[in-house]
């Protein structure tokens, strides 16, 4: 019974963790640019993409194309690299509210979640954001995703509608928050990274 409780207690305190990371206060978005830390895709010389496509080089040195229509954002948190895709004319804002509009997404590149020195398995980083999302109250689903990387789509249908999708990479995980499940899938499906 301790070790069951053991592994409960781990398996809550990654999921909180992963939570609290994924739907923190993003206050302060809008002022990015201001801050100096706007880095627009153009700044992201090198980046080749197929036409009405812009690339993207995030700092870990992965390669994402998005569509002509989107512009980028980026900055660092530490070691979390930031990144909205949002239509050109927009701004990033944190209501995730408005993110169908203005047709944003976030994408969060963090370090993998650890347990005991070794990665946390899909499946198991699934269940543990599934349990945090229940105890919150909110209403979600998952379901695999067909990409070439690893990943899973969460659907959360109240209290606010919202995807997340989890995309494991080879030293990273890319975390993808908006409305669009299309967009989001195109965005993750054309990582490539060195």
């Amino acid at each position: 019974m301790a070790k069951v409780f053991a592994v409960v207690c781990i398996f809550v305190g990654i999921g909180v963790a992963a939570y609290l990371h994924l739907r923190r206060d993003m206050a302060g978005v809008e002022g990015v640019a201001g801050a100096g830390l706007h880095m627009p895709a153009a700044s992201t010389a090198g980046a080749a993409a197929p036409e009405g496509k812009s690339g993207f080089i995030g700092n870990t040195g992965y390669l994402l194309e998005f569509p002509g229509t989107h512009d980028a954002q980026a900055s660092m948190e530490g070691e979390t690299e930031l990144v909205y895709f949002f239509l050109k004319g927009a701004q990033p804002t944190a209501d995730e509210s408005k993110y169908k509009e203005l047709g944003m997404v976030r994408l969060e590149v963090t370090p993998p979640p650890m347990h005991q020195g070794k990665p946390v398995g899909m499946d198991e980083m699934k269940k543990v954001v599934l349990f945090t999302l229940e105890g919150n109250k909110e209403t979600a689903a998952a379901k695999d995703v067909a990409l070439p990387l690893t990943g899973f789509m969460i659907d959360i249908t109240a209290p606010k509608p919202i995807k997340q999708l989890f995309v494991r990479g080879k030293k990273v995980m890319y975390m993808f928050t908006g409305a669009d499940a299309e967009l989001m899938l195109s965005l993750a499906g054309s990582i490539k990274e060195n």
